[in-house]
């Protein structure tokens, strides 16, 4: 994909699974966090983070780049890695788009 990607390409699969090629990790994209503020005209792309999220295991995706099959949907490289969640019923990582 020559095109940055952008918030639109993710938008319709929010409250879809993702799978991460090569793990046996199949996580739930639970939101998109974006910041509204007026951006410069140089920037090609709002910046944003996919939150994904399930549950709390022992063991959890290792940080890196993967190959993300969404259901019913794309398949996107990306690098997500794992962040602190409060929650002690679930776990969420993160793909930081910038």
């Amino acid at each position: 994909m020559d095109e940055p990607l952008k918030i639109e390409n993710f938008k319709p699969h929010v409250g879809k699974t993702v799978r991460f090629k090569g793990t046996r990790f199949a996580l739930l994209l639970d939101r998109i966090m974006s910041d509204r503020k007026r951006l410069p005209k140089w920037v090609k792309r709002r910046p944003f983070v996919l939150i994904f999220v399930g549950p709390k295991e022992a063991d959890v995706l290792p940080e890196g780049i993967y190959e993300c099959e969404i259901d019913g949907g794309p398949v996107y490289q990306m690098y997500v890695n794992p962040i602190h969640t409060p929650d002690p019923s679930r776990q969420e990582y993160q793909s930081v788009f910038n």
